[in-house]
This record gives structure tokens, sequence and C-alpha cells, in this order.
């Protein structure tokens, strides 16, 4: 080979050093800007009214054990407040059993008519019940919370097709149960403020504590008209004013919850996604608190033979006995709720919460 051959392969060489020193350059410089052609993301569409209660049920499915574990707790806490909320107002009522025995068992002596209570002692209880039903209200709202919060982690989870550690959920639900119990007692005073404000008026109409105003409110055909607007009309505005509020806030318990919102941001939340789905978000909470409220009443119908294991006197009084008979069946049934219809509840309403946010975004 001749030196000018020799000094032209060399050259060839050099040239194909280059070239591929250039290729390389070029294939770093698209592995960093990634595929130039690549569709942008397709967002999927929001799920139908159907899958929102499949879509419950399969959170129910997958996270069953965590789920029920935070309804066992949820019942637990129901059980030892409420325990020791109406043992506290029997003690506080027990004078007032006291009294009305004392004197049913001298009317027995003198062959009077027993009495019971009277317009003495009826207001002492009553008084009692006004402290002891509110408390009791608000232990609900927040068990309540705790499921809301809890669900809403699994449905969260579920959607991000994550596994929960055992323990997982509570921890994750704690730090929403604030804003979740604001958003759901708040929901709850704007929902049966106005129909129990309703409800008082139409009372004080009938039992005629309304000055000038004709308490009879027997026929709707003779009722004066300044009974019916009071007694009837000025009621159901303010109860259909309740749960108009009360359908455009449904949503907020799970807008704190799977959102991590305030209790009054979640408020708004709601305000926003319900609009120009009323309808169907009212459907959604007339199912749900159908369920809820069906499934009470049937725990407490099969709790009711369990009253005749409570004793006809305790030292000798019978009114005690007799409140806590009564008080048997609704109690149990409260506190079974949490673990029957309550998780199917949550789930449903964590669901159609996500189904609203991605109609709204869809839309």
């Amino acid at each position: 080979m001749t030196a000018q051959d020799q000094q032209g392969v060399e050259g060839r060489a050099e040239d194909g050093r280059e070239v591929g020193a250039e290729v390389r350059e070029v294939g770093a410089d698209v592995r960093e800007a990634g595929p130039a052609s690549s569709p942008p993301p397709v967002s999927s569409p929001p799920p139908s009214f159907g899958g929102v209660l499949v879509g419950g049920f399969s959170v129910l499915a997958r996270y069953g054990r965590q789920l029920y574990g935070l309804s066992l707790r949820a019942t637990a806490v129901a059980t030892v407040v409420g325990g020791i909320v109406l043992a506290a107002g029997l003690l506080a009522a027990w004078p007032v059993f006291v009294e009305v025995q004392e004197f049913d068992d001298a009317n027995r002596a003198y062959e009077d008519p027993v009495v019971g209570y009277d317009s003495t002692t009826y207001p002492k209880i009553a008084t009692i019940g006004e402290v002891v039903l509110p408390l009791l209200l608000i232990l609900a709202v927040f068990v309540i919370a705790m499921l809301h919060a809890g669900h809403a982690v699994a449905a969260s989870r579920a959607a991000d097709r994550r596994a929960l550690a055992p323990g997982e959920l509570w921890r994750l639900a704690r730090p929403r149960l604030r804003p979740v119990f604001g958003a759901q007692l708040i929901l709850a005073l704007v929902a049966l403020g106005p129909a129990f404000c309703g409800f008082m008026l139409s009372a004080s109409v009938d039992t005629n504590a309304v000055p000038g105003v004709d308490p009879h409110m027997d026929s709707l055909s003779t009722m004066a008209p300044l009974t019916m607007l009071l007694g009837v009309v000025v009621p159901l505005l303010l109860a259909g004013t309740g749960a108009f509020l009360g359908v455009r806030l449904s949503a907020a318990p799970a807008a704190a919850a799977l959102e991590e919102l305030s209790a009054v941001a979640a408020l708004r939340r709601s305000w926003s996604v319900v609009r120009g789905s009323w309808f169907r978000a009212a459907g959604v909470a007339v199912l749900t608190a159908a369920v809820a409220v069906a499934g009470c009443f049937l725990l407490a119908y099969v709790a009711g033979p369990l009253r005749t294991l409570m004793p006809h006197r305790i030292n000798g009084n019978e009114f005690a006995p007799n409140l806590i008979e009564i008080l048997i069946p609704p109690t149990l049934a409260l506190l079974i709720t949490p673990l029957v219809t309550m998780p199917v509840v949550c789930s449903t309403l964590a669901q159609f919460y996500r189904h609203l946010v991605s109609r709204r975004g869809q839309g």
C-alpha cells in the first residue's frame, strides 16, 4: 500500500468517527427531549350513575377488612361515649323517677287514678332530655364523620390501585376527621334546622301558643288564612329550604375527606360540584338515607324482644326500667348500624362525589 493510499484510509476512518460522534449526540438529544410524537393523555369519561354503586361495592370488597375494622372502632366509640351520656342522664333523672313513683304509690293507696308524669315532673324529664339528646346527636355526627373519612381514604386508594396496610386506614383518616366532622355538623344544622323551626312553629300554632292565631288546624277547608300561613305554608317552605340546602351541601363531608379541605371550603366545593346535578344528588341522598333509616328500623325491630329482659322494677321504681326498656331497641340499632348499613352508604357517597367532580371536569 502506498503512502497516498494509507492517508486516504486514515481520512475515511476519521470521517467515520466524526459521523458516529454526531449520531451519538443526536441520540442523546432525542432521549432528553422524549418522544415528540406521543399523543397527549386522554382523560377517561365520567362514570355512569350505576357505576357509582358498583364502585362503592368494589371498594368495600377490596378493603373490607380495613373498613369494617374502622366500623368496629366507630361502634366502640359510640358505645363508650353514648353509654356514659345515657348513664349520666338516667342518674340525673333518678330523683324525678322517685318523685313520680311516690306520687303514684300514694294514689294507689287512696284508690285514686294513677297519673304518671304530670305538669310538675314532665318538664323536669324534658329538660334532661333536651341536654342528653343534642349530645347524642353530636356523637352520631362524629361517628358518621369517622366513617366518611375512612371510606374517602379507601376510595382514593382504590382509584390509585394502591394497597392499604393494617392500621394505615385510620392513620390516614385521622387527620381528616376534624374538617369532615365540621362539614357534617354544619350540613346537619343547615338541612335539619329549618325543618325543625317549621315543626316548632306548626306545633306552637296547634297548641295556641301564638297570640292572635286560631289554633284549630283540623281541616284545611275550615282553617283561617293566618293559621294556614303560619301552621302549614311557612313550615313547608322552611322544610323545602332545608331540603334544597341539604342536597346542595350534601357532598361537603366527602369533599373535606377526599380533597383535604377545611369545613367551610368543603361546603363551598359541594355547592359548586352539585350545581346542575341537584336532582341526581337528591336521588342519591334519598337512597342512602332510606338505606340507613330502613336498616336502623329493621335492627330496632329485631332487638325488640330484648326489652323483656328488663326487670319490672329497679329499687322499687317502675319508671326508670320503663324508660330503659323503651331505649333498648333504638340504642342497639344505632350501635349496630355502623357495621351493617353505613359502610354501603359512606362508600356510595365517596364514589358519588368523585362522579360529580368528574362530570364537572368533563363539562
